[in-house]
């Protein structure tokens, strides 16, 4: 929220590539060819999934076919170079894809509007993390500057910034 008009405000912040990909891009783990190592093959399988003997001898006993599914990007990578060390011929499949969007910062007034409405982020900005300076940042809607808080400071008498009365508190809050 601004300190200084009291407008609240909603920030988002694209993900970095390397997240997005390890949230949103699926593969699956398939083999082709299961080599002459089926139980060091189990072993990895289980080692993934946590199956029990009998389901991963299940598995194995399936192949050639999908060995795992669903899996992050990165992870079905990870399982592929275990598998190819042991000679198993095998690849990834991509499942579900993921779309690129630029890293942005939005604020917006719940009330007075139902649109995003784009904000500059000002100062230093880590992309990778998404972390920013809320004190760097100007208010969409008053344009003061540096009012910005995330959260209220510890204290019982917190002025509300619209009537300036002592009357603010939290009542929620949340956060992903």
């Amino acid at each position: 929220m601004c300190q200084e008009c009291g407008a609240r405000h909603v920030i988002q912040i694209g993900l970095a590539r390397e997240l997005l990909e390890e949230f949103y891009k699926r593969a699956n783990v398939v083999i082709e060819n299961i080599g002459t190592q089926p139980y060091e093959v189990r072993r990895i399988l289980r080692e993934a999934t946590s199956k029990n003997r009998h389901d991963a001898d299940a598995v194995i006993a399936s192949m050639p076919g999908i060995f795992i599914s669903e899996l992050s990007y990165s992870t079905a990578q990870t399982i592929l170079e275990k598998l190819e060390r042991l000679n198993v011929v095998a690849h990834v499949d991509i499942t579900q894809d993921v779309e690129y969007h630029k890293d942005l910062l939005f604020a917006m007034l719940p009330e007075a509007s139902d649109k995003l409405q784009p904000c500059e982020v000002a100062g230093d900005y880590d992309a990778e993390t998404g972390r920013f300076d809320l004190k760097e940042q100007e208010c969409a809607f008053c344009h003061a500057k540096g009012t910005l808080i995330s959260e209220l400071p510890n204290s019982e008498n917190n002025l509300c910034p619209v009537c300036k009365k002592p009357t603010l508190s939290a009542e929620s809050e949340w956060r992903t």
